[in-house]
């Protein structure tokens, strides 16, 4: 009710946005990441694979929130990115095994020594076996 009525008649063009693809949720994170991009690279592109569906406005709020809790807590990045996700009811997503892989194998190269299997553990909400089933999954596949 806060448009006149009138606006249906003088706009004769709808736009259908489709949502982003992997490569575009990847820039738009990347992007709203602003400095911390680069040093999150990998786990970016962890994280777009996650997060099919979601609208470029919803990555970048996503980010935003991410990069704001870094800045005002000194949360590691990786941890704030997953927590986020967790929080933001992606819950079920990082549940599914095709896709908790590769954002446990991101998280792990984007802090390398630094995070432990039990580290990753605590912070995906998942087992010690779980993570280290994921992680020599990549070291079979690589």
């Amino acid at each position: 009710a806060l448009l006149d009525p009138a606006i249906r008649r003088r706009f004769h063009v709808v736009l259908d946005l489709p949502l982003p693809g992997v490569a575009e949720r990847t820039e738009i994170m990347r992007r709203a990441a602003g400095r911390f991009a680069e040093s999150i690279g990998p786990l970016l592109d962890g994280c777009a694979g996650l997060l099919d569906g979601q609208s470029g406005s919803e990555l970048e709020r996503i980010m935003q929130s991410v990069v704001r809790r870094h800045l005002s807590s000194g949360i590691p990045l990786s941890r704030c990115i997953v927590e986020e996700l967790r929080t933001q009811a992606h819950e079920a997503m990082l549940d599914e095994r095709r896709a908790i892989g590769p954002l446990v194998r991101a998280v792990k190269h984007s802090s390398p020594g630094r995070m432990t299997v039990r580290d990753l553990a605590d912070l995906f909400g998942k087992s010690a076996s779980t993570i280290q089933h994921h992680l020599k999954k990549e070291s079979a596949n690589g």
